[in-house]
């Protein structure tokens, strides 16, 4: 399981770079909006079940959902490299 403490910001950098709001997010992923909200503020820790449907939902490979340095330039330059990629 991916570990996110201090929250996931890898998340909330590729829904704010998508303009995703978190019921967008939830429509598109069938988890909670409630839920969405708690690991993006490091409430709750995502199971792999429901980082694979983010992954999807957000069209980039679960490897750009891992914890990385928290930067959110570096977090958005992974995105951009992932996706141009597949």
């Amino acid at each position: 399981m991916l570990k996110h403490p201090d929250g996931w910001l890898e998340l909330q950098v590729i829904r704010s770079k998508d303009g995703l709001s978190l019921q967008a997010l939830s429509r598109l992923t069938s988890v909670s909006v409630g839920h969405l909200s708690d690991l993006e503020q490091g409430k709750r820790q995502p199971t792999p079940p429901i980082i694979k449907r983010i992954a999807l939902a957000l069209n980039v490979p679960v490897s750009v959902l891992e914890p990385s340095p928290r930067d959110e330039d570096e977090i958005s330059h992974r995105v951009d490299v992932a996706r141009d990629a597949a």
